[in-house]
């Protein structure tokens, strides 16, 4: 954020008539917030978090400040949802438990390899490093690593390895047939298209079409 471009709120005149006061102590902050995502990001303002007597919270008197973890896009059923909120969180676990050396990958490459997926699908090359510290970009060893890692980190806190397998079963799916809800909607629209639709109406095709298959809450790596 310190590194974005220089932001210059526009002067407010607190006396002049029908003049309002910004609304944030920190009004750049909010712009911000506003034209850049992060994986992880600070947030100032908003709402004051307060304790269980409903006074403000210590330290935060005046402004909310709090740090977000957003990693994880909307997923079309509640079992996605579940299964990407298990993903992260056993990954995580088991990353941590067993020192794995995946922080040794540079965050250039991390970056690299998100907007490779963002352009290319299941099909992008990624980064990851193994057990053994090696450096390693295909699909077909990254995301079967990942799923493990995070089967084991799920287990490691509780959970059995079948229910474990059971809440991840959407996202190893996904892994193996190497499709996702944007390739689906893709497919969808460049059928339409071929059959002679303009693109605007194959687009809303599309759209109506994932919404009726989300509404069944069916698992996406179910839809044909």
């Amino acid at each position: 954020m310190a590194a974005g471009p220089t932001y210059a709120p526009r002067p407010v005149d607190d006396d002049a008539p029908g003049a309002d006061a910004y609304p944030d102590r920190f009004p750049e902050y909010r712009h911000a917030r506003g034209s850049h995502w992060r994986w992880v990001r600070a947030v100032l303002g908003g709402d004051v978090p307060t304790g269980p007597d409903g006074a403000p919270a210590a330290g935060n008197d005046d402004a909310s400040v709090r740090l977000e973890y957003r990693p994880l896009p909307t997923q079309p059923s509640v079992a996605d949802a579940l299964a990407f909120q298990a993903l992260v969180a056993g990954l995580l676990r088991e990353l941590v438990a067993t020192d794995h050396p995946l922080a040794t990958l540079p965050w250039r490459a991390a970056r690299d390899a998100f907007y490779a997926a963002v352009d290319d699908g299941p099909a992008a090359d990624l980064a990851w490093v193994t057990a053994d510290g090696e450096r390693v970009a295909d699909p077909a060893t990254v995301l079967p690593a990942v799923v493990s890692l995070a089967t084991d980190g799920l287990v490691r806190v509780g959970c059995s390895r079948g229910e474990a397998r059971e809440l991840l079963a959407p996202v190893r799916a996904r892994a193996e047939t190497r499709t996702a809800p944007s390739v689906w909607k893709r497919e969808r629209a460049r059928a339409a298209l071929d059959d002679g639709a303009p693109l605007d109406e194959a687009v809303v095709a599309a759209q109506r079409a994932y919404l009726d298959r989300a509404a069944s809450d069916e698992p996406f790596a179910a839809w044909d």
